[in-house]
């Protein structure tokens, strides 16, 4: 043990003295956190607790700026350290004794670390920002205030898939669909909530592209709302009552005065985050006691169920980071918009109460990705056709395949059990590899080859279909979707070129035809899925 061990008595007695010296100076430890500056790059968490065991039990250390890598370079600030007593009282034994003459001394010989002191609490109101870090945000409030300059039409996603989503908006305007609206994207950042994203468009009829996107089955589960505004950011502070009325008052009196005074409208109101909807809701009630006092004549009818148009409230910007010695309002963004949430008749395609799990919609969406780009391809083909679907349990793959692709029958395998009962699916328990050769000697041909196996190696997943292929079980132009999970790697680009691997391997062992690589918004992010035709 490098600090050296006091005796109890001696122990007590210059606790005593200095806890008596120090009681009105303010030095004293006003919590059970320690500072330890200057310490050695040899010091570690067990050195520490071996240093400061003696003044009561540690329940935390926490080391900062060592010298982990070892590059040897100089830095402006040795390493430091925060330690954590189960008390008040040990924090200030550890202070006192530390700073006795004899302790100083013995601290210079052992190297170890320099000082000790209280542990100062941090005020964040008081704490300033870097030059660069306020620039780097002064930059990021300036882009959303630039972009949303065109924006009339803000989609609300999660984070996970804000990639995929601008992906496929790109390929929904490249191949001309909605041909009729001109839309373009003009950015994505980050919302205000975590694990949110919002995505900015500008849209020559923003309702009508609000509806026809809320109808898609592919962007159905991907989407979480859609935001019709009137473009440019309203610069306030949406967690005060006045800017709550500034945003609503900005959204209705942009509305055609002639359209609230001729018909009876009645709002349904969408705010984001859902933690203003209250604040907006209030806002409402004060503006209809004012009507007088506004250039809103009428009052606003609110009726979230049977309503005529929607006000959309979007905080698009809030500045909630450390060092607030600048006050920065917030943006926002708000409009007015006919009603365009559809009918859940129009949806009940794509909210199947009986899809067994999500592993339904994973299907789904693929099929529904590989049709509108290859359009020129018949799905009823499949229909009176033979399936296999390889590790099938709970069975939402079978199930698809049974009821929407009409496959006269689906081998479902997989050891594990299904929930679903249903005629033309035939369940073989066991694994795949096993399953092969019974269908082999019954001279079963395949027509439809899909797997959502969880297995170690991402080959594994072709290996199967080629291995079907090699024992002849599978038709000629068998058409396939692999779901391929990469369990190594973690940025976008690795799992791609782990993908890719797959698929120079399929070329260099079969002829394929109309391949296609998707990252589903049901896919998790290590997982891709690919498609086509095995000849």
């Amino acid at each position: 043990m490098r600090h050296a061990k006091l005796s109890f008595l001696l122990f007590s007695a210059i606790t005593r003295q200095c806890s008596a010296l120090t009681a009105g100076s303010g030095a004293v430890a006003s919590s059970n956190r320690i500072f330890v500056g200057g310490l050695s790059n040899q010091c570690t968490d067990q050195l520490l607790e071996e240093s400061f065991a003696p003044f009561g039990t540690v329940v935390d250390i926490s080391i900062i700026g060592l010298d982990t890598d070892g590059d040897g370079e100089t830095k402006k600030r040795k390493p430091f350290a925060f330690i954590t007593f189960d008390s008040t009282q040990s924090a200030v034994d550890a202070i006192s004794i530390n700073n006795s003459s004899d302790q100083i001394q013995n601290r210079r010989d052992q190297d170890l670390f320099q000082q000790v002191k209280r542990a100062e609490p941090i005020d964040r109101t008081k704490r300033k920002r870097s030059n660069a870090s306020r620039t780097k945000e002064e930059n990021h409030r300036d882009h959303i205030l630039r972009i949303c300059e065109q924006t009339n039409l803000l989609l609300q996603v999660q984070s996970t898939h804000a990639d995929r989503l601008a992906d496929y908006i790109q390929v929904i305007k490249s191949e001309h669909q909605h041909h009729d609206l001109e839309f373009k994207m003009e950015g994505l950042t980050n919302a205000v909530t975590k694990n949110m994203s919002l995505l900015f468009l500008s849209v020559s009829d923003p309702a009508e592209l609000a509806r026809r996107l809320s109808l898609d089955p592919i962007l159905f589960r991907a989407v979480k709302k859609y935001y019709v505004v009137e473009k440019g950011a309203l610069e306030t502070n949406l967690s005060q009552d006045s800017g709550c009325e500034m945003v609503v008052r900005h959204a209705l009196e942009k509305m055609s005065m002639s359209t609230i005074e001729t018909i009876d409208c009645s709002f349904r109101v969408h705010a984001f985050p859902p933690s203003n909807q209250s604040r907006i809701l209030s806002a409402i009630e004060r503006i209809n006691t004012n009507t007088t006092e506004n250039k809103i004549q009428q009052s606003i009818k609110l009726d979230p169920r049977d309503f005529t148009n929607i006000l959309s409230v979007v905080e698009v910007y809030n500045y909630d980071g450390r060092g607030k010695e600048v006050i920065e309002d917030g943006l926002a963004m708000s409009g007015v918009s006919p009603s365009f949430v559809s009918n859940l008749e129009d949806n009940k395609d794509t909210t199947d109460d009986n899809a067994v799990n999500r592993a339904y919609y994973k299907l789904k969406e693929a099929m529904g990705r590989y049709l509108r780009e290859h359009q020129d391809f018949d799905s009823s083909v499949f229909q009176d056709t033979i399936a296999l679907d390889c590790g099938s349990s709970p069975g939402g793959w079978s199930k698809f395949l049974a009821d929407d692709m009409k496959c006269k029958l689906v081998y479902s395998v997989d050891p594990g059990d299904l929930v679903i009962d249903l005629g033309n699916v035939h369940h073989m328990k066991m694994k795949i590899q096993d399953a092969i050769p019974i269908l082999k000697e019954k001279k079963t041909k395949i027509n439809v080859f899909v797997s959502d196996m969880c297995l170690h190696e991402m080959e594994e997943q072709l290996n199967f279909l080629l291995l079907a292929k090699d024992d002849d079980i599978l038709e000629d132009n068998a058409f396939f979707v692999l779901t391929l999970k990469c369990n190594s790697g973690f940025s976008k680009a690795n799992f791609d070129g782990q993908v890719e691997k797959v698929l120079e391997t399929l070329a260099s062992r079969a002829k394929t035809r109309k391949i296609s690589t998707y990252h589903l918004f049901s896919n998790r992010n290590g997982e891709r899925t690919i498609m086509g035709f095995i000849l």
